[in-house]
């Protein structure tokens, strides 16, 4: 008599695993996290904050993102929808987000940030503290506490040197505009050899603030070609408009619009540079991406 075969519990536990998923996706209002493992909370708090995202209900929004840190306290994402909800006082937010990435280099641990260091943002549970420390920075340079931002973007491209977040132009306009000069010369070292409005116009200011006139004037010739829709909004001869595009292309107004969301703040700080660039730009040799000269 051949021998009984019993039947195996794995491809049913799959089964259950894949309903599971499949409803988490599909459905994740109804499902539980009650008994559930810390991974599986995880991921249905995950999953409730991108249905808070895709919501247009507001209320329905700040109600997946409570019910995604009841699930995971740690759902840094979440936490910080709720915490730009609530409104209220700067400082109070300022607050709530240094713990919320206090909470976030707690929950990974010092041994994670050591081994992990400069591979950030390639991890995807990395994701959610560094979005959050990048609103702590954001806020603490609205609050008027520029070095404070710049802690911040310095330890986060030491983390993750690739700059998918794009912090490096941030950083570049925080320089400049407290005249930290060593910083800017660094982050040109580093990343300089980009060929976008920012760094090319930000080289410009930084030579002038150096002292150095000729170097500053040979940026300015380079900058221009590559861009020339930025030194209208600096010298005030365009205005910048309120709207931003969701994408910009080199080379084009949509470009200097991200330029100057970036180091504008800069070049205000620092009158004398926009007089300077005034009677540059008076010398009408303006130049256009091809190097033909524009007449403005």
């Amino acid at each position: 008599m051949p021998p009984r075969h019993t039947r195996s519990r794995a491809p049913r536990l799959t089964d259950e695993r894949e309903a599971f998923l499949e409803m988490l996706e599909r459905m994740p209002d109804f499902v539980s996290g009650v008994g559930r493992s810390r991974q599986d909370r995880r991921m249905i708090a995950d999953r409730l904050f991108d249905a808070s995202c895709d919501c247009r209900d507001g209320m329905m929004a700040i109600g997946y993102a409570l019910r995604a840190v009841r699930l995971d306290p740690a759902c840094l994402d979440a936490r910080v929808l709720l915490a730009l909800a609530a409104g209220g006082p700067p400082g109070e937010l300022i607050e709530e987000l240094e713990t919320i990435v206090s909470m976030g280099e707690a929950d990974f641990g010092p041994e994670f940030f050591k081994q992990n260091r400069g591979e950030f943002w390639g991890l995807m549970e990395t994701r959610p503290y560094m979005r959050a420390r990048h609103y702590l920075a954001l806020e603490l340079y609205k609050a008027g506490r520029i070095k404070d931002a710049i802690h911040h973007y310095k330890e986060m491209l030491q983390l993750n040197p690739g700059d998918n977040q794009g912090l490096r132009y941030s950083i570049l306009g925080h320089y400049l505009e407290i005249d930290d000069l060593d910083g800017a010369r660094h982050l040109f070292q580093v990343y300089g050899d980009e060929p976008l409005a920012v760094f090319l116009w930000g080289r410009v200011l930084e030579r002038y603030l150096s002292g150095d006139l000729i170097g500053a004037v040979e940026a300015l010739q380079q900058a221009r070609r590559q861009n020339h829709h930025v030194e209208p909004f600096l010298v005030g001869k365009a205005k910048l408009p309120k709207a931003r595009p969701d994408y910009y292309w080199v080379g084009d107004i949509t470009e200097a619009m991200t330029c100057m969301d970036a180091i504008g703040p800069a070049w205000k700080a620092h009158r004398e540079a926009i007089k300077w660039l005034k009677k540059e730009h008076g010398s009408g040799h303006l130049f256009n991406k091809a190097g033909t000269k524009v007449i403005q």
